[in-house]
């Protein structure tokens, strides 16, 4: 299980900088967030541009993560067509069903990408159950991206993933919570995510995934329910030091890598 960091740890940097980082870290595999490479404005020119950037840090592209993808359903083909241009091996996306994900079998198969569904609580797959539908029902080229801090932080079993859909697994999102009932990222192992137990039950059975740092210091997500029970998002972001946040990186995947990942 390979061990990248997802680039929007540096939302607010342009690509070169935040690669630059990345590779300070010590990283050699990345996520790369369309923060960093948008699908919906750059030409294939500038996408070279940015894979260039890539090489020059000694970084590798493992999965691309489309932001905003069940907003933008219609623009699949090019999100595909990006994540294959930077070499990623997978798409990383939001679905709101598993019959819209059934819907991009074709696309997967042509470009020979997998397609790997991340939990946003209380979003559609918020809770491990969710993801039983992808059980039969799709090609194996469709598959989980589980984010256990999200899980976590909506109250959910990380480990359940494992017994609803373990065979479906494609990308770990790991990070750690504080608590159930907010998004508020702490040390790896400090938290309420049980990321010990995840590690050795992705090393027991020989994951062959990513395994995709994603330690957003300094950004908390408070869970607002609103007057119809629906959960928005309150966010809030700290000012942190680039040192600070290249130490965080260097401690996650320090942790990471005595857990079993590897690079």
């Amino acid at each position: 299980m390979k061990l990248a960091c997802m680039t929007n740890v540096f939302r607010h940097d342009p690509p070169e900088a935040a690669f630059a980082k990345i590779a300070a870290a010590g990283f050699k595999h990345i996520e790369l967030a369309s923060l960093h490479c948008d699908y919906n404005t750059l030409t294939n020119a500038l996408i070279d541009n940015i894979v260039h950037a890539l090489n020059k840090a000694g970084l590798d592209v493992l999965s691309y993560y489309p932001y905003g993808a069940r907003e933008h359903w219609t623009r699949m083909p090019r999100m595909f067509e990006v994540a294959r241009r930077v070499g990623a091996r997978t798409v990383v996306l939001g679905c709101a069903h598993v019959g819209a994900a059934k819907q991009l079998e074709p696309l997967c198969n042509k470009l020979e990408i997998d397609l790997a569904i991340e939990n946003h609580w209380p979003e559609p797959f918020g809770r491990p159950s969710d993801f039983h539908s992808l059980n039969g029902s799709v090609s194996a080229r469709i598959g989980a991206a589980p984010d256990v801090g999200w899980f976590a932080a909506g109250g959910q079993d990380p480990l359940e993933i494992f017994r609803v859909a373990p065979d479906r697994i494609k990308v770990v999102h790991l990070k750690d919570v504080a608590a159930a009932g907010e998004h508020r990222p702490v040390n790896f192992g400090a938290g309420v995510a049980q990321l010990e137990r995840v590690m050795r039950e992705l090393v027991a059975r020989k994951f062959r995934g990513t395994i995709t740092v994603e330690r957003e210091a300094g950004r908390v997500i408070r869970f607002v329910p609103d007057a119809d029970g629906k959960v928005a998002y309150d966010i809030t972001e700290e000012p942190l030091t680039d040192a600070e946040a290249i130490r965080l990186l260097r401690q996650a995947r320090k942790w990471a890598l005595a857990h079993g990942a590897v690079e």
